[in-house]
């Protein structure tokens, strides 16, 4: 027998399912419990649905929350058909009826999503489409300008009044000036660029017009066009801007990112049907958007061209120039195929491009009118000559070759071709002057007018571009060309290059000037497609957030510009290949201080692999392996969880730690690298325990989440032979480390915590399930579904002698005391899992005001060597804690083994 000094046996620990019951000296069981310190098992509480009906029952594989910048909660639930629907109601309101309207339709053999929150942007990635992106309510816009100009509107105008700052607060003494605005035909409007194409606007108008006027859009497809619907909530008695309000209009679905002021993305032109008030003005403008897919826009740098050739007809040449240099000094003296050509090479389509022409421009037209200060030389047998007293004809723009007509002389009103030039001499053929000396007369070189032929390598040959617009005036001043994107480009290696990439060629009807010299650079854009479908991301970073995006095509994250939801190119943009070479796809992305963790899927015998992606900018970007055998089941399988005591951080209070399933354990990382945490719970992973293991083929199934209201990681597990869905349901208290179970009335597919819309409760925790429904957890006894299950709370002590008989006739339990309800307690021996001397006592006080209850049972001991105790609850409408329990002997003296 085993006597000792009387001590308690506390409700402390966790479960163990890896080694044999008969040598346990602890739980083998603990159920449906939440700890307590410093010991004591408290009944978990129940789940009850969100909404009372559901046009399917089919499984939610993902729950996720916006809060987007206007403060609008948005709960979105993905099902398994790849459909994903928005709540009518925000918790913790229930909702009778359907749990929301959808907002992205199906698709085949999704991923569960992988989410992305960066500036109140939401980014959805689920492998079987291109990622999605939502922009809420309430966003601000990326461009708000005021032109006003004196002329015929640019491409892409050189002037504007910036007023982004002022519309992008809510300070309402900084505001955008609309004074006296005209009509767009008389060259002024103002224009909204947004990150991602808008559904409507929303004006805090400060100082309002009165004057009749209406209000008209237009958005940028390829050239200007009107906006279609436009409901303008701004107008009053047929004037606009005339109160605060939201201007709609039909989504577009042909829009094209564009380049206007200085910056890239989606452009809207609005204008007035007549002149405004004189003292107009907007103190705010936001924008929302729906549900789209995610585009690469450009980021608005200018591109250097690769390479460029000049081919001179001539001499059948070609000169080959890099693109900060090019020399096209007399070109194109004949036009056509058989004509001097400029070829350039991009690395991108492109929509256009932009001239740098330096300090020698194309000379189209130079004239000067001379004040008596002109001399035409008359040089006999020699060459004639003109001289200007202020030497400046090579500044006005004269050189040799030009045609030049003399107006307004006595004798030589003629045209001209000029031999050579000076500052203060022009050189032509003997015998075309008469002497004069000091007269005012003209000289014009006139060779306006030129026109351009631009076209681009489409496989088969060069096809001309559409909608050509010059703003170079023929390589006369700096300016940008453009034209319509064309998807029959095809990248080539032209005239003995080296390099494929996009080719396209110009070509002008008349001749340019002498020492004329180019830089050209390239106005690309991107298809998104190129990367394949969206697989993943992850918003990265603290002051300078960026998304991050993986494909399904490659291992490979694309790092994008910060700020800037869907640019993922430029010189801030980066690419980076993870892992150690295999081709298994990222499936997650987790923020670890102010790095990121790359979690790939596990195939094959090796497994999967982890990164670690470090740096702040293209310079510093850099990975770092972290495991190249373990990876991660799908992307809602991890959690972050802040003040995590690690081994490498004892006392750390602020340490960010990720938790993760792979299909060998439960781990979490640090940053230095992996602890697997599910040793005690093995049974698992374990692959020859059939009956338990994780299930191949449905790693989709599984999640984890953290429950932060009770501080602990729950887990849904899909495991044995036949299960569809997670059936099994794990506790892990981040306080004490040790593992617990769940049962539930419904089976859980996914979790989420979500901010309150409403009520005393700031933070709440959602489940969805497998019939259809979202749960809300931790509310009431009870899980209510369609029929309500009590909560069933067990744990079983076990209570090893070592080969010893232990000698017990009583167990004294203490538990919570209760208004109502009662405990069922119950042994077992020897490891048997039948259980004898049930006997079932009550959780009521026995005197008005104690905290807790003591109750004795008997048992049945014939001194055997290993004992269970089993206590249980599972009462609908009620709850259970158990606090610790002493075995005494026949004797009443306590029993314990040493």
């Amino acid at each position: 027998m085993i006597r000792n000094t009387p001590k308690r046996i506390e409700f402390k620990g966790g479960i163990n399912n890896i080694a044999e019951r008969a040598t346990l000296n602890g739980f083998s069981a603990k159920n449906n419990y939440r700890d307590l310190l410093p010991y004591g098992f408290e009944q978990r509480t129940g789940q009850a649905r969100h909404h009372s009906t559901t046009d399917v029952a089919q499984e939610v594989t993902r729950l996720f929350q916006l809060v987007d910048r206007a403060g609008v909660r948005h709960l979105y639930a993905q099902r398994v058909d790849g459909s994903v629907h928005e709540a009518t109601n925000n918790p913790p309101t229930t909702t009778v009826g359907n749990f929301g309207a959808q907002v992205l339709g199906t698709s085949s053999s999704t991923y569960p999503a992988s989410i992305g929150i960066m500036d109140n942007y939401m980014m959805l990635s689920d492998g079987t489409r291109q990622h999605q992106i939502y922009a809420g309510t309430g966003q601000r816009v990326s461009g708000f300008i005021v032109y006003k100009g004196s002329g015929a509107i640019p491409v892409i105008p050189q002037i504007g009044e910036d007023y982004t700052d002022e519309v992008s607060d809510s300070v309402t003494t900084r505001v955008a000036p609309l004074n006296s605005l005209n009509t767009l035909a008389n060259n002024q409007f103002f224009m909204i660029i947004t990150e991602l194409p808008a559904k409507s606007f929303t004006f805090t108008v400060q100082n309002t017009n009165g004057i009749a006027a209406t209000l008209s859009g237009q958005y940028w497809n390829g050239a200007w066009t009107s906006l279609t619907g436009l409901s303008d909530g701004m107008a009053v008695g047929g004037a606009t801007i005339a109160q605060s309000g939201t201007v709609s209009f039909t989504m577009p679905t042909d829009d094209l990112d564009y380049y206007q002021f200085g910056k890239s993305g989606f452009c809207y032109r609005f204008a007035v049907s007549a002149q405004i008030g004189s003292s107009v003005s907007i103190s705010q403008v936001t924008y929302t958007a729906d549900w789209q897919a995610v585009r690469n826009v450009w980021s608005g740098e200018l591109v250097p061209i690769a390479e460029a050739q000049v081919y001179r007809a001539n001499n059948l040449k070609y000169e080959r120039y890099a693109g900060d240099s090019i020399n096209i000094s007399g070109l194109f003296t004949t036009t056509g195929a058989s004509g001097d050509w400029l070829y350039f090479a991009t690395p991108d389509p492109i929509f256009g491009i932009y001239v740098d022409t330096g300090a020698t421009p194309n000379i189209t037209k130079a004239a000067i009118t001379g004040s008596t200060d002109i001399s035409f030389m008359d040089g006999g047998s020699s060459d004639d000559w003109i001289t200007w007293q202020q030497a400046r004809f090579s500044i006005e723009g004269f050189e040799e070759g030009q045609s030049i007509v003399i107006t307004n002389s006595i004798s030589n009103n003629i045209t001209v071709k000029a031999k050579a030039t000076s500052a203060d001499k022009i050189y032509v053929e003997t015998g075309k002057l008469t002497s004069e000396s000091n007269k005012s007369a003209t000289l014009t070189y006139d060779n306006t007018g030129a026109t351009m032929d631009f076209e681009t390598w489409t496989g088969a040959g060069y096809t001309n571009v559409l909608n050509l617009n010059d703003g170079s005036s023929a390589f006369s001043k700096n300016g940008y060309i453009t034209m319509s994107r064309t998807t029959a480009s095809q990248k080539s290696m032209q005239n003995g290059s080296n390099v494929y990439l996009y080719w396209h060629r110009i070509q002008l009807n008349k001749v340019t000037s002498r020492n004329c010299q180019l830089r050209l650079f390239a106005l690309p854009y991107y298809d998104i497609a190129d990367f394949g479908y969206g697989q993943c991301n992850s918003a990265w970073g603290g002051e300078s957030k960026r998304y991050v995006i993986a494909s399904d095509k490659d291992p490979v994250v694309i790092i994008g510009q910060v700020h800037r939801p869907m640019v993922f190119n430029g010189t801030s943009s980066y690419a980076i290949t993870v892992g150690d070479g295999r081709a298994n796809r990222v499936l997650a992305m987790a923020n670890l201080y102010a790095d990121l963790l790359v979690f790939q899927e596990e195939r094959g015998w090796k497994g999967g692999c982890i990164t670690m992606v470090q740096g702040y900018d293209p310079k510093t970007f850099g990975k770092m392996p972290i495991s190249d055998r373990v990876g991660i089941v799908n992307s809602k399988a991890y959690c972050v969880i802040d003040g995590f005591e690690t081994p490498n951080n004892p006392k750390a209070q602020a340490v960010p730690v990720v938790f993760f399933i792979s299909r060998q354990g439960i781990y979490y990382c640090d940053g230095a690298g992996l602890v697997n945490i599910s040793y005690e719970i093995g049974a698992y992973f374990d692959t020859s325990n059939t009956t338990n293991c994780i299930r191949r083929g449905y790693e989709n199934k599984h999640w984890i989440g953290y429950d932060s209201s009770k501080k602990v990681i729950l887990v849904g597990l899909c495991t044995g032979s036949s299960a569809t869905v997670a059936n099994t349901f794990l506790v892990f208290d981040l306080k004490t480390r040790a593992w617990g179970t769940d049962s539930r009335g419904q089976a859980l597919t996914c979790f989420t915590e979500v901010e309150a819309n409403s009520g005393n409760i700031p933070v709440l925790q959602y489940a969805g399930s497998s019939d259809g429904f979202i749960y809300r957890l931790n509310t009431g006894t009870d899980d209510v579904g369609a029929s309500t299950v009590a909560v069933d709370s067990y744990a079983v002590y076990e209570l090893d002698g070592g080969g010893s008989k232990i000698h017990a006739k009583t167990v004294q339990l203490r538990s919570k005391a209760q208004s109502a309800g009662n405990i069922t307690e119950s042994v077992a021996y020897n490891g048997n899992t039948s259980y004898t001397d049930s006997n079932t006592i009550s959780m009521t006080a026995r005197t008005a005001g104690d905290t807790y209850r003591y109750e004795d049972f008997t048992i049945n001991n014939e001194l055997h060597d290993h004992i269970s105790f089993k206590f249980e609850h599972n009462t609908a409408g009620e709850s259970c804690t158990l606090l610790d329990f002493i075995l005494l002997d026949a004797e009443g003296k306590n029993v314990f083994k040493n």
